[in-house]
C-alpha cells in the first residue's frame, strides 16, 4: 500500500496550519477576559493604541477620572493581565493573542461568559511596512529579508507568518460566531474616527455621549499621544507614512501574492492581488 507523504517543508500549508493549531491549543490567555464588557483583538501596527486611547479618554471624561497616563491607556483599557485600576467603569481589555481553538464553540462563549469582540485589522502590507519602519534598527536586515519572515522563530515581533496566523485564527472564530464580532478596519478608523468609535460605543453599550467621544478623539492626536510614551517600554524608531507600497520589489510583490493565495484564508476584505 502506498502512503501519501505529507509536505512538511517550511512553506507547506499543511505544516503551517498544523503547527499553528498545536501552538494555539495551549493558549488560554484569551479566557482571562471572561466577564468583561468587551475585548479588542488586533493586528500589530493596526492602530491599537489609537483606538484604545480614544475610548479610554472618552470613558475618563464620562466618569470624571484622570485621562490615561500613557498612550497605551492600560490603566483604563488594559490587557488581560493588567491590574484593574478603576472598578466602577466598564472593563475593556485588549490583546494581540491568537485564539484558542475552543473559541470556535458557541457553547464555550456562553459557559465562560466571554465578551463581545472587536477585531481590528489593517492591510497586511502596510502593517508590515509600519512594523519594519518601527523596528528596523533592531532587526538589522533589509526589508525584503524581513518580508520573508521567520516561520520557526520569534526573531521579529510581527511578520507575515504571525499576521496570517492571527487573521486565519480569528477569521475562523468570527465565521463560527459572527454575532460576537465587529470587524474594524484601521483605514476606516483613520478616515471616520467619530463614526467608528460611535459604532463600538453602541456595540459594547458603553453609553458614551458624542461629547465624550469627541473629547477622546481630540486628546488622541499624534502630537498629544507622542508626549505620553511609556518610559518603561522599548522605543521604536519614528515612523513615516506607510501608504507607499514602492518599497516592495517586483519579487516581493509576487511573494506576497503567492503566500496570501496559499495560506491566507481570511483576508478581512483586502485584495492582495491589487497594488
Amino acid at each position: 500500500m502506498f502512503h501519501h507523504k505529507r509536505d512538511t517543508s517550511p512553506f507547506s500549508p499543511f505544516f503551517f496550519h498544523s503547527r499553528l493549531f498545536w501552538k494555539t491549543l495551549g493558549n488560554f490567555a484569551i479566557f482571562r477576559g471572561r466577564g468583561s464588557r468587551g475585548q479588542l483583538v488586533s493586528m500589530h501596527q493596526a492602530g491599537t493604541h489609537y483606538i484604545k486611547h480614544i475610548i479610554a479618554c472618552a470613558i475618563a471624561d464620562k466618569y470624571e477620572i484622570p485621562d490615561p497616563e500613557f498612550n497605551h491607556a492600560n490603566d483604563i483599557f488594559g490587557g488581560p493581565k493588567d491590574e484593574v485600576v478603576y472598578r466602577d467603569i466598564p472593563r475593556l481589555i485588549s490583546s494581540h493573542s491568537y485564539p484558542n481553538p475552543l473559541l470556535l464553540s458557541e457553547l464555550v462563549h456562553e459557559l465562560f461568559n466571554l465578551p463581545s469582540y472587536v477585531l481590528l485589522v489593517r492591510d497586511l502590507r502596510h502593517s508590515l511596512i509600519s512594523n519594519y519602519a518601527k523596528w528596523s534598527h533592531v532587526y538589522e536586515v533589509p526589508f525584503s529579508s524581513y518580508l520573508r519572515g521567520e516561520m520557526h522563530s520569534k526573531r521579529f515581533n510581527s511578520d507575515i507568518w504571525w499576521t496570517i496566523g492571527f487573521l486565519n485564527g480569528w477569521g475562523l472564530v468570527y465565521k463560527r460566531n459572527p454575532n460576537k464580532f465587529v470587524i474594524l478596519k484601521y483605514e476606516d478608523l483613520l478616515e471616520h474616527p467619530l463614526a467608528q468609535v460611535s459604532q463600538l460605543n453602541n456595540y459594547w453599550a458603553l453609553k458614551l455621549s458624542q461629547q465624550n467621544i469627541e473629547y477622546g478623539i481630540a486628546q488622541s492626536t499624534k502630537e498629544k499621544m507622542k508626549l505620553k510614551d511609556d518610559p518603561n517600554r522599548p522605543k521604536g524608531a519614528v515612523r513615516n507614512s506607510s501608504s507607499d507600497l514602492s518599497i516592495f520589489t517586483a519579487t516581493d510583490k509576487k511573494f506576497i501574492e503567492r503566500v496570501c493565495d496559499s495560506y491566507l484564508s481570511f483576508s478581512a476584505g483586502y485584495d492582495y492581488s491589487k497594488w
